[in-house]
């Protein structure tokens, strides 16, 4: 279920956060899910910060490919007391992390294909590919409005890393 569309936007979920939240906990709105995660994983909160990890996966399985990037990207690059896959070892928690990427790229989602392209450049479930992890990198800032968007800026940063920027 893809979710009303009340809170497609961060905005609207924090006017009537409640409201929100109730469509996210009551109704499994997916886009609802998404926007609440977002929102409660920019707190110091680590119990709000686990609550997201749990609606990002709600959003992902509603249909909302951020929700899928979301997830994975906190499973590999943020660790939160009591998200037990976040503290598994980077190969215990590589089958986690390809495929949540791909269908957001696929379908246009920046950080998706970040995602992607830092698997691919680490060897999560598939094999290093510099080549493929660089052309990946570079498809993220071609998807979002310039440079400064985070997506992009991290994307450069792993350019520069693997030297192809």
């Amino acid at each position: 279920m893809t979710g009303s569309t009340a809170f497609e936007t961060r905005a609207s979920c924090r006017a009537d956060f409640l409201t929100c939240l109730d469509a996210c906990t009551d109704n499994a709105d997916a886009r609802a899910c998404l926007q609440v995660s977002i929102l409660l994983e920019q707190t110091d909160n680590d119990d709000l910060k686990l609550a997201a990890r749990y609606g990002h996966a709600v959003a992902c399985a509603g249909g909302q490919r951020s929700g899928c990037t979301n997830r994975g990207g906190g499973i590999r690059n943020v660790r939160v007391d009591g998200d037990r896959l976040s503290q598994l070892s980077l190969d215990e928690k590589a089958s986690c992390l390809f495929d949540p990427f791909t269908l957001p790229c696929k379908d246009g989602d920046a950080w998706g294909c970040a995602m992607l392209g830092q698997a691919y450049h680490q060897g999560e479930r598939t094999a290093e590919n510099t080549t493929r992890a660089a052309t990946l990198y570079t498809q993220t800032c071609t998807m979002v409005a310039g440079p400064e968007v985070s997506s992009c800026a991290f994307a450069t940063r792993r350019l520069d890393q693997i030297g192809q920027n």
